[in-house]
């Protein structure tokens, strides 16, 4: 250095300057652009927590209204259910498609999988719902009504015969003992028990036990028995139809819920220990 020339010395300062400017800007740049992808970092881990956060907001909201429906039956209640199914769906897949990291993201398709068995076998519930109100609400109806005429018809003629006093008495018995069973039956509507389920067979047992029984004509005692064999088929297929949606609401549905909410509180888990990091 001590050799060269003044305008030499001026050159090497000036480059020495220049590369040090040089290197100041790389090293700036760098530590900009990862500053930046960092606060990139931070606003997908943030919101995807926020979004988990809305999920589980309107999968506990989608439970409500699934059991508020199937307790009443309103369709305002399934619409809701519906909507909230939708847009379940569609925060999920947007949520999806902004994801970069893989494992989150197939967290996220685990979720809208069983998010999904969760809607059809809501729709299920709602046929199998449906089926035991008309059973309910009209077939069990009417043909209580067809039971109650033949047994009003078939203690009337028995009146008007001084000598069939005990075959009277036989029919009166039988028609306390379908009583029995309607309101087996429709308490086991009100409130499913077991209990109520076989007081209401074992009550049709004994009406039909009766009536065959009886001395009665035998058109007589052939209709009689039909429209009590067709109620206890009607009710039977009743009694099913609540089985079977109230197994799959509190056992299969209540799964599938757990299973999203698992997934929801690992994600949520993932996210907080990235913001943490």
């Amino acid at each position: 250095m001590p050799n060269l020339s003044l305008k030499s010395k001026i050159f090497v300062g000036f480059a020495i300057i220049v590369l040090l400017l040089v290197a100041n800007g790389v090293v700036s740049y760098l530590g900009l652009e990862y500053v930046r992808k960092d606060n990139a970092l931070l606003s997908q881990v943030e919101a995807t927590r926020n979004t988990i956060q809305r999920i589980d907001r309107d999968v506990q909201e989608l439970k409500l209204r699934v059991a508020r429906y199937v307790s009443t039956g309103y369709d305002s209640q399934r619409e809701e259910a519906n909507l909230l199914y939708d847009r379940l769906i569609e925060n999920l897949d947007t949520a999806r498609e902004r994801q970069t990291d893989p494992v989150t993201s197939q967290f996220l398709e685990q979720i809208s999988g069983h998010l999904e068995e969760y809607s059809n076998q809501f729709a299920t519930v709602i046929q199998e719902r449906s089926l035991r109100e008309d059973l309910v609400e009209q077939q069990l109806t009417a043909q209580a009504e067809d039971v109650a005429d033949r047994f009003a018809r078939l203690a009337s003629s028995e009146k008007s015969d001084t000598a069939s006093d005990r075959a009277l008495l036989e029919v009166l018995q039988a028609q306390a003992s379908f009583a029995l069973a309607e309101e087996s039956l429709s308490r086991y509507f009100k409130a499913p028990d077991s209990q109520h389920d076989n007081t209401f067979i074992a009550s049709i047992k004994a009406t039909i036990s009766k009536i065959e029984s009886t001395e009665v004509s035998q058109s007589d005692r052939e209709g009689l028995l039909e429209t009590i064999d067709n109620f206890e088929r009607l009710g039977i297929r009743a009694i099913q139809a609540t089985r079977s949606y109230m197994f799959l609401l509190n056992v299969v549905m209540s799964g599938e819920a757990a299973e999203i909410s698992y997934y929801s509180r690992v994600l949520r888990d993932r996210a907080n220990a990235s913001r943490d990091e």
